[in-house]
């Protein structure tokens, strides 16, 4: 299981998992897209 990490242009931490769902992370807080 594989997990893939980028940045958007706002510079939020998106978290990808291979099932396609996405964590983003700024600030400490944690938004389930």
């Amino acid at each position: 299981k594989g997990v893939i990490a980028d940045m958007d242009q706002d510079g939020f931490l998106i978290l990808r998992d291979e099932q396609g769902s996405a964590m983003r992370l700024f600030s400490g807080d944690i938004t389930i897209m």
